[in-house]
This record gives C-alpha cells, sequence and structure tokens, in this order.
C-alpha cells in the first residue's frame, strides 16, 4: 500500500462535483481506475482538470425514489483527486482517482452545469479504542484478510511490503474491503462507519461471513481495475 498525500487543496471550500455510480463504492487511500464516456461527465472532467483536480464519488440508491432527475445517492460520499488522466481520440477519459476524504452530502445546488454539484461536510475519523486494542484489531484484519487471500488467489505483495502496524487502522481497514470485493450493502455499511476501531471489526465479520458462505469469487487486486461510468 504506497504512501498517498490524501490532503485536500488548502482552499477547498466544500463544494464539490458529483460523479453518481450505481456500484462502485470509493474509500480514502484507494485508486480508482474510471473509464468516463458520457458527454455530462466528460464535460465535468474538463472542468476538474483545469481546476482543483477533485472529483466525488456518489453511490446511486437503486430503487430509491429521487426527483424526475436526480437519482437518490448515499449521504456518505469519497472524495476523489485525479493523479493521472488520458483524453482519448473520441473525447473519453481514462483516469486513476484517488481517494482521499469521506463527506456527508449536505446540500445539492441548482446549477446550468451538465453534472451535479453539492456542498458537503468532511467526515474525521473517530477512535474510542486505546492502542493496544488497536493492535489487535489490526493483527486480527490482516489475519482475516489472509485467510481470505489464500482461499481466492489475492495477491498479498502490496501488503506484504509494508507494516500494517504503520498503517493507519482505518485506512487498512477500508483498503482491506475494498480488495476483498464485498457487496455493495456491505461497503456502503464500512463506508459510513467512522470510529475506526468498529469499522475494523465490522470488515473482520463481513470477511468472516463471506467466508462462511464460501463466496470469495470476484475479488479485485490491488490496484482496482477500471469502472465504466
Amino acid at each position: 500500500m504506497p504512501d498517498y498525500d490524501l490532503t485536500l487543496p488548502d482552499d477547498f471550500d466544500g463544494k464539490v462535483r458529483l460523479f453518481p455510480l450505481p456500484n462502485v463504492v470509493m474509500f480514502p487511500g484507494i485508486i480508482q481506475g474510471l473509464h468516463i464516456h458520457e458527454p455530462r461527465y466528460r464535460e465535468m472532467m474538463a472542468d476538474a482538470v483545469a481546476d482543483d483536480g477533485l472529483i466525488t464519488l456518489a453511490v446511486e440508491l437503486q430503487g430509491a425514489a429521487g426527483s424526475a432527475s436526480r437519482s437518490r445517492l448515499f449521504p456518505l460520499v469519497c472524495i476523489g483527486r485525479i493523479v493521472s488522466h488520458t483524453r482519448l481520440e473520441d473525447g473519453c477519459y481514462n483516469l486513476l482517482l484517488l481517494g482521499l476524504r469521506r463527506a456527508r452530502l449536505i446540500a445539492e445546488f441548482t446549477t446550468t452545469r451538465a453534472w451535479r454539484t453539492a456542498r458537503v461536510d468532511l467526515v474525521r475519523d473517530s477512535c474510542l479504542a486505546s492502542a493496544e486494542e488497536v493492535n489487535a484489531l489490526r493483527d486480527r484484519l490482516m489475519e482475516t484478510f489472509r485467510s481470505m487471500a489464500a482461499v481466492a488467489g489475492i495477491d498479498l505483495e502490496p501488503f506484504n511490503s509494508v507494516d500494517p502496524r504503520q498503517v493507519p487502522l482505518g485506512l487498512l481497514a477500508d483498503t482491506i474491503a475494498y480488495t476483498s470485493s464485498l457487496p455493495l450493502a456491505d461497503m456502503l455499511t464500512v463506508l459510513e462507519t467512522i470510529d475506526v476501531a468498529a469499522r475494523a471489526e465490522r470488515v473482520v465479520g463481513l470477511i468472516e461471513a463471506k467466508l462462511a458462505r464460501g463466496s470469495t469469487a470476484g475479488e479485485r487486486g490491488f490496484p482496482p481495475e477500471f469502472s465504466p461510468n
């Protein structure tokens, strides 16, 4: 797991460009490949590249009623920064987006832009556990993940190259949840769990349940592959 810079620009004012997707949950510290082809999001991409490079991934809630023009979104989102991009001959984009921070949707703006924009509040990780409890959770999280990796054939090299004790527990839990390809509902549960000890416990439980079901197909590699909009 590389040591990425997860800081936001000093002048970040809480206004974000929204990129809603029905099946992609983004976490801080994760790099997600995206292929952008819809005209409105190509326009959004060009605006982001010319400005602060930020795009916020939001999850569209399937089957949830919204307005005629706006689907309902899960209230927790992840602000991301474009770390590299390529504009293709047809005007589409391939990009790598690095998750920076969790945030909570406060309100959407009325805009003439083709894409949606919103005001968000940043969400900071909390931890009520002691240092000893955090270390025990980190060890348990890695042990459970290694059990899944052995069954699912997940490449552990990116994890073996760092000392888990040097990785913040919240980041470790997020990365393992993402790499384990948990179901969407489980991923959203992880996204909304702000206390990092509770998040780690939750990820352990979700992986153990997945192993008990014998469901290990479809796990992601690390870094993740491209996801189309």
